[in-house]
C-alpha cells in the first residue's frame, strides 16, 4: 500500500513539475510584406502589377511596365520598372490611411507638376529617373524633402527598375498595424504648360479615366488621379 502510494505521490508531484513550467507563447504574425531593397524586383510577385507595354503616349522610350507597394511593420516599400528620356520621371503619388497629407501637389518645389487625387489626399510623392531620385514628405503646409531617409536601390539596364523602402516612422507610424492601408498611383510625367494650365503625362499605372485637353498627352491641371492600387495586409 505504501508503495502505492508513493508512486500516486511521485505521478502527482510530476504533473504539478509539467503544470509549472513556461509554456511557449505563439509568436505574432509579421505585419505585411519586407522587401529586401536591390533593385531586382524578384520579391513582389503578384504584388508588382503590370502595366500595358505599349500604352505610352510618347512610346517605348517613355513607358510603366510595372510598380507595387507594400510595407511591413516599419517600412513602406515601392517598386517600379520603366523606361524614360530628357526631363521626364517616374513619379509616383501616395496615400497612406491616418495620415495627413495635402488635396494636390501645387506645392511640389519644382513648380510644374499639378497632380490630384480624387479620394483621399497624398502623404508622399517620389519621382525618379536613371539612377536618383527626390522624395518628399507632403503635408497641409507643403512639401518636406525625405530624400536622405529613404532607401534606393536602381538597376538601370534595358528598363530602369527601382526600389525604395520609407521608415514609416517619418509619417508617425511607429510601428504598422493590420489595419494599416495605404494606396499608390504611378505616373509617367513631364512638365505642365508655361501657365500651369496642362499637366504632360505619358502613361499611368492604374489607368487613369483622363481626357487630354491638348493633343494626346495634355490634361486639364490639375490632373485628377481617380484610380489607385492599394495595399493592406488584411487582404
Amino acid at each position: 500500500m505504501k508503495k502505492v502510494l508513493w508512486l500516486f505521490i511521485a505521478v502527482l508531484m510530476a504533473l504539478v513539475v509539467t503544470s509549472c513550467v513556461e509554456q511557449p507563447q505563439p509568436q505574432p504574425q509579421p505585419i505585411g510584406k519586407t522587401i529586401t531593397v536591390d533593385g531586382a524586383l524578384t520579391e513582389w510577385g503578384t504584388l508588382l502589377v503590370t502595366d500595358l507595354a505599349t500604352d505610352s503616349k510618347w512610346g517605348s522610350a517613355n513607358e510603366l511596365y510595372a510598380a507595387g507597394i507594400c510595407f511591413d511593420a516599419t517600412q513602406l516599400y515601392i517598386g517600379g520598372e520603366y523606361t524614360k528620356e530628357g526631363y521626364n520621371n517616374f513619379m509616383v503619388i501616395v496615400d497612406i490611411s491616418g495620415v495627413e497629407g495635402a488635396t494636390n501637389t501645387a506645392q511640389h518645389e519644382w513648380e510644374n507638376r499639378m497632380y490630384a487625387v480624387e479620394n483621399g489626399d497624398i502623404d508622399l510623392v517620389i519621382e525618379a529617373w536613371d539612377n536618383g531620385f527626390e522624395a518628399w514628405k507632403v503635408t497641409p503646409d507643403g512639401f518636406v524633402k525625405i530624400t536622405d531617409s529613404v532607401s534606393k536601390a536602381f538597376n538601370a539596364g534595358e528598363h530602369i527598375k527601382a526600389e525604395f523602402a520609407i521608415p514609416l516612422e517619418i509619417f508617425g507610424i511607429t510601428k504598422a498595424s493590420t489595419e494599416l492601408t495605404v494606396k499608390a498611383a504611378f505616373v509617367l510625367t513631364g512638365g505642365t504648360t508655361d501657365n500651369g494650365t496642362v499637366q504632360w503625362a505619358a502613361d499611368f499605372l492604374p489607368e487613369q479615366e483622363a481626357t487630354p485637353v491638348s493633343g494626346d498627352s495634355g490634361y486639364q491641371a490639375p490632373l485628377v488621379l481617380k484610380s489607385m492600387i492599394t495595399y493592406s495586409p488584411e487582404h
